[in-house]
Formats: structure tokens, C-alpha cells, sequence
């Protein structure tokens, strides 16, 4: 076998495609957050590249050639050729580093900042990278360890990525983080006589099955949740989440990129959260 550096263009990562015979199928997710890595400037040469077999078919990285293709920004490969036709049988066959795994940081940080990721709306579900997601854990790290280590109990929906997002998001924005805690505490360990009207009422729409269970109508439910302000409120009604998501991207443009915080929509029309795309 042959290894060697080379910079691949556009150009020349479709030419080398028309050798990708079968291969599996191509996932078209995959191929577009490799690319928003690559406008991103996100990039980093490694060992993982392309393979091509004795025969010349390439064996491994039509995602990765697909993607600079898409991009259409040339980077640096590892090209290795003439590998043996059985190795592609054991080609991608270990396991996936998670975000926590790559960031060394807890799953819950890591579910955490990938959620506040979601809610901002600018990068593909697939295009929320490790290294995207590095401001993300940066700012809120702070408030969820504080918020873990006052309740480190672990329930499922109550301790979710999007309830604790949502009581994140309340902390960073000035709310009391002793309310946002014991509200959260009450929450996790399902102490309802512990609870303010606002939380009893959640925790009766979920425990019912009246209320939508979809994350980010969770999200939207818990920042009425855990704010002081609403706390006396005793049915909890979202129509839409355009609010929410608006408030949310004013946060996180503040709080996590430094901006200014835009005005919330008041349920009008969201116009697509916008994130400058610098090298880091």
C-alpha cells in the first residue's frame, strides 16, 4: 500500500467518484454536515481519508468526496492505494465517538449544548459537530453543573435535554438559579406538593398525556416553568413555539456568541437564526 497527503479539489474529488462503484448507499445527511463542516472551516487532515483498492474502485470516503464536492472548497487528505479488496469488509465497522467522547465532557453537558444547537437553527442536525458545539459548552457549562450538582438524579423526561435546556437557558438569562433549582429538583424527584401552580400544571398535562411530548414543545412548556413570573400561573398553553424559539436565539446570540440580543418575535414569523462562519 501507498499513503500520501494530497489536496483534494472539487474538481478532483469528482473524478475520483466516478470509481465509487459498489459502495453503500450514500446518506445524503451525512454528506451535507460534512460539508457545513468544511465552509465552517472546521477541517482537520487526520489519518481517515480515502481508499482506493488495487483495481483502482474506491473503497473508502465517498462521503467525504461528496461533501467537498458540495462545499466546493478544496482540503487536505490522507489518500491510500492499492489496499486489498477484503479490507473494505471491515472498513467503518467500530464504534462512533460521541460529543462527549471527542469533547471529554458528561453525556448531559454534551445533550445539553447539542439541543441549544438545535434551537438555534442555523447548522443541519448532521452539521452539529463536535467543534460546533465548542462556544455552545463553553457558556453554559457553569450553569448545568451547578444545576446537576444541586439534583444529580437522573429521571426520564424531567432530567431530558430539552427541561434542562430550558432551566439553563432561564439561569444564563438572569432568572434566580435557587428558583430554577428547586423547581427543577421538585421536577426530577416528582415532589408535587413542592411544585409552584406553573409546575404542578406540567407535570399534570405530561403525567395526562394532554400535552404534546415533542422536545421542543417541552422546551417551550419549561421556560414558562422556570420563571418566577409564571409561577402562580396554573394551565400552561403554547399554541406555538415561535416565541420560545425566538427568545431562545436572542439568548443564545447574546450569551453564547457575544451579539446582541434581538427582539423576540411575539409569535410573528421567524426569520432563519444566522451564525458567521469563521475557522476556529
Amino acid at each position: 500500500m501507498k499513503t500520501e497527503v494530497v489536496l483534494v479539489t472539487p474538481l478532483l474529488a469528482k473524478k475520483w467518484l466516478e470509481r465509487n462503484t459498489d459502495n453503500r448507499d450514500i446518506r445524503p445527511s451525512v454528506v451535507t454536515g460534512l460539508a457545513e463542516s468544511i465552509t465552517r472551516g472546521e477541517w482537520v487532515l487526520s489519518h481517515q481519508g480515502i481508499a482506493f483498492a488495487k483495481s483502482g474502485r474506491l473503497l473508502d470516503g465517498q462521503h467525504r468526496l461528496l461533501a467537498i464536492v458540495e462545499a466546493n472548497r478544496s482540503v487536505q487528505l490522507v489518500v491510500t492505494r492499492d489496499v486489498d479488496e477484503g479490507a473494505f469488509t471491515v472498513m467503518d465497522i467500530g464504534t462512533k465517538r460521541s460529543v462527549s467522547d471527542v469533547l471529554n465532557t458528561s453525556k448531559s453537558l454534551a445533550a445539553t449544548a447539542r439541543f441549544f444547537a438545535v434551537l438555534e437553527g442555523v447548522a443541519t442536525r448532521s452539521g452539529i459537530t463536535p467543534q460546533y458545539l465548542v462556544p455552545f459548552i463553553s457558556a453554559i457549562e457553569p450553569f448545568h453543573s451547578d444545576l446537576v450538582a444541586f439534583c444529580p438524579t437522573v429521571k426520564k423526561t424531567w432530567s431530558s435535554a430539552a427541561v434542562q435546556a430550558a432551566a439553563v437557558m432561564r439561569m444564563m438569562d438572569g432568572e434566580d438559579a435557587d428558583y430554577v433549582k428547586i423547581i427543577y429538583h421538585a421536577l426530577v424527584h416528582l415532589e408535587f406538593d413542592s411544585m409552584p401552580p406553573v409546575a404542578q400544571s406540567l407535570f399534570r398535562q405530561f403525567d395526562s398525556g394532554t400535552a404534546r411530548s415533542s422536545p421542543t414543545d417541552m422546551f417551550a412548556r419549561c421556560l414558562k416553568v422556570f420563571s418566577r413570573a409564571s409561577a402562580d400561573m396554573r394551565k400552561i398553553q403554547i399554541n406555538q413555539n415561535d416565541s420560545a424559539l425566538a427568545y431562545a436565539r436572542g439568548v443564545i446570540a447574546h450569551y453564547v456568541h457575544g451579539q446582541k440580543k434581538p427582539p423576540t418575535s411575539g409569535g410573528k414569523r421567524l426569520v432563519k437564526a444566522q451564525r458567521n462562519y469563521t475557522a476556529r
